[in-house]
């Protein structure tokens, strides 16, 4: 079985399901993420999350700088510096 996250992170009370991901080409736009890793987005959403259960998108690119994404039930977000990344 393969699972639909590459790791998990429990982080105060807190687990996060992590799915990694590299691009060949640049574009962090939400709505690039969205085309580009639409298969990993929606195996994240497939899995049941409570509150106390985040779901998220880790993306390196070509440029090697990290891009992460919360993946919500119905939109993604963008992680910034004042989420620790």
């Amino acid at each position: 079985m393969i699972l639909p996250f590459d790791f998990v992170v429990y982080d105060q009370g807190r687990i996060i399901l992590v799915r990694v991901r590299r691009l060949r080409y640049a574009g962090y736009e939400i709505a690039d993420i969205e085309v580009s890793c639409r298969k990993e987005i929606e195996a994240l959403r497939a899995i049941s999350a409570g509150p106390e259960i985040s779901r998220q998108l880790h993306v390196r690119g070509p440029d090697r700088h990290w891009h992460c994404y919360r993946v919500l039930p119905d939109s993604v977000e963008e992680l910034g510096k004042e989420d620790g990344y």
